[in-house]
């Protein structure tokens, strides 16, 4: 019954042109794998017999990619290392020798889908335009006509759509890069163009539409690629529908504060620099058709992304987000101010708040290098949540510029143990009631029933910083959690939980520090060492201390340990109220008297909550 209820509560919000897109998927697929070769002859003759490409319109789209690189000798290193077919993807190395394995088992889907992008040929690219090494074209052929060999048409991975989106792209950017030798080689143009159409032409036809979000985003980019990189034949109907279907989405999936809809800061990046590309390739095509709309979204964007950002310029880790697989902040930054108006960095004097109400992130910080990022947003869309991660009322904190308590990240797609625990409630700095989880994930990427935030808001109260929201995630035992915040100029960091309903239940507050803390428990207190500074974590109300060690995931398949507090009330009756507070030093105490929390430090008293 508790599967059949998962199935149930999952499909109710599955859009019905979702299942039959789906359907088709599936159906489709599975022709591929028994006639693919029928129907790859068959495409094929729709290929113009000569296929003619736009060459002097991609400047701009170049420069891009030359912005993106930090460090020419590491290009350059990365270049030879896939030249002897080693590929370093999600922190797991494969040395393939001689042959590639493109459809490798051993390897999770993810990885493969990976090999198949061709991301990696940038490096052939970009290695070339440093050194003028003829070389690195010859490897990046060579690795064209090996993938085109071992992959017939509509078999394996890499003739899934999200996979042929992003190599579609890839192989016109390396097309930029290696214009003058790929015309000199006449053999290997014609079959490299015929392939870049063919996997067009299959894109079109199958266009990710059970999926939706970043995947469509995806294939709509690849469309207007090939669009404008092709001169004749079907090119101008793929541009247009690509815009058409561009304008459309956009609207949905960027949000009316700049949020990506399926709010994931990791995503968000992505999304960006994919709309930054596309929209430089337009106007490179035509400068003067409007692009105001596309401009727009993609400086709406590009400001929460700052906003956002830590003070170590770089993403949180919510709803899975690591910090190797996007671009960095810093380039991105880097490419939209040369080609969009560059933002004045804002000027912070004490305490300052903003709030991204539709996307769910309230944020508090100073002058100090002080910033907290709360979510108290919905987990995604109702119809695509498959990035959700169960951290509502979540955050993470940074102190003196450095990351103090954080997310625990995401480890990798994979269904099993580690993929659950990073989307569970616990790996997140939030209350867990009766050790249940927030939303209902289970699978890689399925929710069932799931938790929606209350109300949420930030703003500046008696000389502090305070947040205030709740969700409703626990209604089906008929609990509610409600979070209150304050931080105040000094370093004074107060949480306080109140767990509302009826009856008898366990609760659990997670607080998950950066694996550079250090934490020691003494008598009811915690002392922190942190920064060459020291800290004392001082619980608020009635609650068990545990110290313990959990894993951090900065990265996709790399992890460490780091110091994790739980505040445990067993057998609470409700409504119930505990929490904690952070001091920047040994002085001070926090404490609880019927409705107010006093704070005392040195000779200052305050009352913060009456």
């Amino acid at each position: 019954m508790f599967r059949l209820s998962l199935y149930l509560h999952t499909l109710r919000f599955t859009r019905k042109s979702q299942i039959l897109y789906y359907i088709r998927f599936l159906f489709l697929y599975r022709l591929y794998r028994i006639f693919g070769g029928y129907i790859g002859w068959l495409l094929k003759g729709l290929v113009p017999p000569g296929i003619r490409v736009r060459s002097n319109i991609f400047l701009s789209l170049k420069k891009t990619l030359l912005l993106e690189i930090e460090n020419s000798e590491e290009i350059c290193k990365s270049a030879e290392n896939i030249s002897r077919r080693q590929f370093l993807f999600l922190n797991i190395e494969r040395n393939y020798g001689q042959k590639v394995a493109w459809d490798d088992k051993e390897m999770s889907k993810l990885w493969r889908y990976k090999l198949h992008y061709f991301d990696y040929g940038m490096y052939f690219a970009q290695a070339y335009f440093y050194t003028g090494y003829e070389k690195y074209y010859f490897d990046f052929k060579k690795l064209v006509e090996e993938w085109i060999k071992a992959n017939p048409f509509g078999q394996g991975d890499g003739w899934e759509p999200y996979p042929i989106s992003l190599r579609v792209v890839n192989w016109i950017k390396n097309y930029i890069f290696f214009k003058d030798l790929i015309k000199a080689d006449s053999e290997f143009q014609i079959l490299f163009l015929k392939e870049l159409y063919l996997q067009t032409l299959f894109l079109e036809k199958n266009l990710e539409f059970h999926l939706c979000g970043n995947h469509l985003l995806k294939n709509i980019k690849a469309l207007i690629f090939s669009g404008i990189f092709f001169e004749n034949g079907d090119a101008d109907r793929w541009r247009k529908k690509g815009l058409k279907m561009l304008r459309e989405e956009l609207k949905e999936q960027i949000l009316s504060d700049g949020g990506h809809f399926e709010r994931s800061p990791m995503y968000h990046k992505i999304v960006l620099q994919d709309l930054i590309e596309t929209y430089v390739l337009l106007k490179d095509y035509n400068r003067k058709q409007d692009l105001s709309w596309l401009g727009e979204k993609i400086r709406s964007m590009y400001l929460f992304l700052e906003e956002i950002l830590h003070p170590d310029g770089e993403i949180p880790l919510f709803n899975d987000s690591t910090l190797d697989d996007a671009l960095k902040a810093g380039v991105l930054s880097r490419i939209y101010n040369a080609f969009f108006y560059p933002t004045a960095a804002m000027e912070t004097d004490g305490l300052n708040i903003e709030e991204f109400r539709e996307s769910g992130y309230f944020i508090i910080h100073n002058n100090t290098g002080s910033k907290a990022i709360i979510d108290c947003g919905r987990i995604g869309p109702d119809y695509i949540p498959g990035h959700a991660h169960c951290d509502t009322l979540s955050y993470e904190l940074s102190l003196n510029g450095k990351r103090f308590i954080v997310d625990t990240g995401v480890y990798e797609y994979t269904i099993g143990e580690k993929r659950h625990y990073c989307r569970s409630t616990r790996a997140h700095n939030t209350v867990v009631v009766d050790a249940q989880d927030q939303s209902e994930i289970w699978a890689s990427f399925r929710v069932a029933q799931r938790a929606y935030p209350i109300y949420g808001k930030v703003e500046k109260v008696d000389g502090f910083c305070y947040f205030e929201g709740a969700h409703n995630g626990y209604r089906r035992i008929g609990v509610t959690h409600r979070r209150r915040v304050w931080f105040e100029q000094s370093g004074i960091w107060i949480v306080l939980d109140e767990i509302e309903g009826r009856g008898v239940h366990d609760l659990e507050n997670f607080i998950h520090f950066h694996p550079l803390v250090k934490a020691n428990l003494e008598e009811k207190e915690i002392i922190i060492e942190f920064e060459l500074e020291k800290f004392r974590l001082v619980p608020i109300g009635e609650s068990e201390i545990d110290l313990i060690k959990t894993p951090y995931f900065l990265e996709f398949g790399r992890w460490e340990e780091r110091f994790t507090i739980t505040l445990l009330a067993k057998k609470a009756n409700l409504p119930y109220r505990f929490g904690y507070a952070i001091f920047p030093d040994t002085k001070g105490k926090v404490y609880l008297e019927r409705a107010k929390i006093i704070v005392e430090v040195g000779s200052d008293k305050r009352i913060v909550l009456q």
